[in-house]
Formats: C-alpha cells, structure tokens, sequence
C-alpha cells in the first residue's frame, strides 16, 4: 500500500510537471516574438485623407462624425468605404447643398480629395422679364438663379426690347445677388422736339423751368425710393423657401418695380426739359 502511493505520488508530481511545460511551450510557440510589432504594423496599415478645397473653416463629417474643418490632412482611416460630407460656403442660401460623396481608402495610401463647390448666383434687372444669355445660350428670364463653379467666370447679357443689352461678367468669389438696372435706347435728337416746351412769355417760361425741376427732383426721390422698396421685397424672396410667400414677395417686387420704372422715365423727360429750357434761359 505504502509502494503504491509511493507510485501514484511519483506519477501525479510528472504529471504536473508535464502540463506545467506543456501550457509553458504552448504559450511560447503560439506568441511570435514580434507581436508588439505586428500590432504597430495593424496601425500602420490604416489610410489616409486628405481634402483641400478653396475656402476654409468648413465642416468635414466622416461616417456621421465631425473630425474637422477645411483643409484637412492627414485624417488616419480605417482601410474601406468612407461617406464624407462638407458643409457649403453659402450655408446661408436654401439652394446650396454640401458636398457628399462615398471615399474608399486604402491600407497606406493617402487619398486626396480636391472639392469644388456649385454655387448659385441671384439675377435680376430692372425691369423684370430680360433674357439671360451666357456664352450665347439662352439661360431663362430674370429674376433667375445660374449654377457657376469654384474659379469660374460667366460672361452674361441681358436683353430686353426697348433698352440697350448689358453685359457684365460673374464669378464665384463676387456677391451672390446680382440686380442690372437696364439703360433704355436713346430716342434720336432729330426726333425730339423739344420747341414744344417752350413757353411763349417770359414769365410762363419761368414758371415752366422751375415746374419742370421740381418734377425732375421729386421724380428722382420717388424713383429711388420705389427702388428701394423692389429692391427688399426681392430680398425677402430669395430668402424665403416657402411657396406661397414667394409669390407674394415676387409678385409685391414686381409691381413696386414697375412704379420705379416710370418714375425713373418721368425723371428723365423732365430732366431733359428743365436742362432744355435752362440753355435758352442762358443763351438769351
């Protein structure tokens, strides 16, 4: 009895000693000397991106997360399909909507994304309903909205009957709201009779003169200030996204416009007639 536990003594020490060295050499067969490296390598294997684009501070979101703002470098990613999304410059416009788009990154590499906005510029003329022409094509009516590019240039004319063509040109970086105060056609001087004005007494001559300068003053003040009030209903349009409440303030900027309009025609007869009768006054 005393032999046999001996035995089973001897044999349960082995034992352990066996499973001790077996779990020993397992874990270090099993764990590469250059883990820690291997893992630095995991790290190492991730990408890379880069944005740059022309204007700064704007806000960059990957995959729902905001990680910063333009320009961004060196943004470490994991190696697959990105979603990215940029906040636009005009931010404040209902048209402008941010850049998005699906980036794959891969394991390494640093991927370079070079974004150029659409930005939309506001025309207007004075008076409404002009064509719009750019590089020759047909583009709408105003008021209208024309789509332009980071770095882009647009040569537009406006045309209507009845008043001289303006051309102007259009850049991304200039003010976003363009308004075009079209010059009517000069009416030919050998048409224009202006000995109809002319009074047939001193006194009534006098009289004229300075009826026709008050005219030409209060006609100016009138012009400006219809101007004006056009020039803030149109405002409050571009503004404003809700349907109804831009036909409204279309249709208010529409009609003070058309009252510019004739004051400004008003102003300019009278004008001529007052400088007219201001000449002979002096050459008499």
């Amino acid at each position: 009895m005393k032999t046999a536990s001996i035995i089973r003594g001897v044999v349960g020490f082995r034992g352990s000693v066996i499973l001790f060295l077996t779990c020993f050499l397992s874990t270090f067969c099993f764990s590469h000397p250059d883990a820690g490296a291997h893992q630095k390598g995991g790290m190492q294997s991730n990408g890379f991106l880069k944005v740059e684009t022309e204007h700064r501070n704007l806000v960059v979101v990957i995959d729902g997360i905001q990680v910063g703002t333009t320009p961004l470098s060196q943004q470490a990613l994991r190696p697959g399909t990105h979603r990215v999304r940029i906040s636009h410059p005009d931010y404040g416009s209902w048209l402008a909507h941010d850049w998005a788009s699906d980036v794959e990154i891969l394991p390494g590499q640093t991927r370079m994304l070079s974004v150029v906005f659409d930005r939309y510029v506001a025309i207007n003329s004075q008076p409404y309903n002009a064509t719009v022409f750019v590089g020759g094509s047909e583009m709408g009516k105003t008021p209208c909205y024309l789509k332009i590019k980071d770095n882009e240039t647009l040569i537009v004319t406006l045309s209507t009957v009845g008043y001289s063509d303006s051309t102007f040109a259009v850049t991304s970086k200039a003010d976003q709201s363009y308004r075009i105060t079209l010059v009517p056609d000069n009416v030919p001087a050998a048409n224009l009779n202006l000995d109809f004005f002319e009074p047939r007494n001193k006194k009534n001559r006098k009289s004229t003169f300075w009826l026709t300068a008050g005219l030409t003053a209060a006609s100016s003040a009138l012009a400006f200030y219809l101007r004006d009030k056009a020039d803030s209903k149109y405002d409050r349009y571009l503004r404003t996204g809700e349907p109804n409440a831009m036909k409204k303030y279309y249709n208010e900027a529409r009609k003070y416009d058309k009252f510019a309009g004739a004051a400004f025609a008003t102003f300019q007869v009278s004008f001529v007639v007052s400088f007219y009768l201001y000449l002979k006054k002096v050459n008499k």
